[in-house]
């Protein structure tokens, strides 16, 4: 297996991964989505909400706020010594309490661990009006998109097979194809037509089609796939890569040893 880096930042990756099966595409794809920890609000504790909202709703969107932490710190509550009751080792708590005429922000929210900390400070929660108020602690767990969506940490997750292009010898060089392709991907080079940022294909099939001698064939590289997701800001995007191709060898580790004792 390789992996080829096209694009890296904090929120995103693009990589090219090659040398492996559909099925392990799809597997790291699925590890991403359901199985990377991460920490996110799960229970409210409101003592005064005199707002426009129910409770469910603040609750609702309190849940969805993206939230920064050392996945390393703290256990699953069913894994805490605690026996899950709750304790600094397996949850923060979040207080807030806020006063209208405002807007309350998820910046507003303040953190009983100062390294656990709100992604985006300016996500809205509630407007208050003048005399209102909204009181509550928040309690944020470990947990795992697969339980929740809530604790999911990357989105828009996905692979696609790397096109390829093959020209005959039927080809003219009248780089009709060139001008066609909407991403401008193809290029002449040496007198021939060839694919120089593949990745950035789309497979729309429009140099093809404006190809009058048929002399291009574009088709899926079985072996190599352009994979790409994003962070929510609750992890990066690298750290997000490493901690996937952990949890999938731990589980081939445990496989084999269920296949061993057969």
């Amino acid at each position: 297996m390789e992996v080829e880096i096209i694009e890296r930042s904090d929120n995103r990756m693009r990589f090219l991964l090659s040398g492996v099966t559909p099925a392990m595409a799809n597997a790291l794809r699925r590890v991403l989505i359901s199985e990377i920890p991460k920490m996110a609000i799960d229970e409210l504790i409101i003592y005064e909400n005199t707002s426009a909202l129910y409770d469910e709703q603040i609750a609702l969107r309190m849940a969805l706020i993206p939230i920064k932490a050392d996945i390393r710190v703290y256990y699953f509550p069913e894994e805490c010594r605690c026996g899950g009751k709750g304790c600094s080792l397996c949850q923060v708590i979040f207080t807030l309490d806020e006063v209208g005429p405002k807007t309350v922000y998820s910046g507003d929210l303040k953190s009983s661990d100062p390294e656990v900390k709100i992604v985006s400070p300016k996500i809205p929660i509630v407007k208050l009006k003048e005399g209102q108020r909204i009181r509550l602690e928040a309690i944020a767990r470990l947990g795992t998109g697969k339980k929740h969506a809530k604790w999911q940490c990357a989105v828009a997750c996905g692979y696609k097979n790397l096109p390829r292009i093959s020209v005959s010898q039927e080809c003219n060089l009248c780089e009709r194809c060139i001008e066609a392709c909407p991403r401008g991907v193809l290029r002449e080079s040496g007198g021939k037509i060839e694919l120089f940022n593949p990745a950035d294909c789309t497979m729309c099939k429009l140099c093809v089609d404006s190809c009058e001698r048929e002399a291009l064939k574009l088709e899926f590289d079985e072996s190599k796939f352009v994979f790409q997701f994003e962070s929510d800001g609750s992890m990066k995007t690298d750290e997000m890569v490493v901690e996937a191709v952990n949890i999938l060898k731990d589980k081939v580790e445990e496989l084999t040893k269920i296949l061993e004792g057969l």
